[in-house]
């Protein structure tokens, strides 16, 4: 009888080290390796032969919020590294898979002072950035709803300054847009231009009422530095 419970005790012991070391070799991925700091970074983490809704992720810097299967939605608030920690819950236990070092990169110093404004929590003054401030709109506006019936007819992202005379030095040179349908990313394209091209429009109409319309990454080149926007946010409505 001893005998007998050493080997079962002897052979669960021997799964539990089987099954410990199969899920610390278990690989994941984590795309794309570089993201903007200050904006919202759509990425991709997903693990091997494993379902993305029991896999848990999380961030050292700034803010993640999953939009869709194996995809998040990465707001870093510094420059530097973001760490990307992974998880997968397996029998109702958490297993730690490790992590993955992101890049983030930086842009002009005015459009990083511009970005961190609504993370600053420090009373007193903020100082304000030098140079002209910009701002992107689309259809006219800069938030609220698009109607898919009128608001394509003009496809470009137009450019606004509090200093009307710069205008005619800076532009759009690119932009990506990202289609969210309640919490699921339904498109993502990035655009090297001002305006959509007629694959993005499709896309953009093929949606249901209430799909968020997310302009982000909106890259502006004024004396030879690229300055990123604010991003624009609607929803579509018939």
């Amino acid at each position: 009888m001893k005998g007998w419970l050493n080997h079962i005790f002897f052979k669960g012991l021997c799964s539990l080290l089987l099954f410990s070391m199969q899920s610390r070799a278990q690989s994941f991925s984590v795309s794309p390796l570089t993201v903007r700091g200050f904006a919202e970074n759509i990425i991709s983490v997903s693990v091997d032969n494993w379902d993305c809704g029991q896999i848990q992720v999380r961030t050292d810097n700034g803010k993640m919020k999953k939009v869709g299967a194996c995809r998040y939605m990465l707001i870093p608030q510094r420059l530097g590294v973001a760490n990307i920690s992974v998880s997968k819950v397996q029998n109702g236990a958490v297993i730690d898979l490790g992590a993955r070092p992101l890049k983030v990169d930086g842009t002009s110093q005015a459009a990083r002072a511009e970005a961190t404004e609504p993370y600053n929590t420090k009373s007193g003054k903020v100082k304000k950035p030098e140079g002209p401030r910009f701002e992107a709109s689309f259809a006219g506006k800069v938030s609220g709803t698009l109607n898919r019936r009128t608001a394509f007819k003009n496809k470009k992202v137009i450019l606004l300054s509090d200093d009307n005379k710069v205008l005619a030095n800076a532009a759009i040179v690119s932009f990506r847009l990202v289609l969210i349908a309640g919490d699921v990313l339904a498109y993502e394209q990035l655009l090297e231009s001002d305006e959509l091209d007629k694959e993005a429009v499709q896309a953009i109409l093929r949606q249901k009422d209430n799909t968020k319309i997310l302009f982000t990454g909106i890259r502006v080149r004024y004396q030879g530095k690229l300055i990123l926007l604010k991003d624009i946010e609607f929803e579509l409505k018939s």
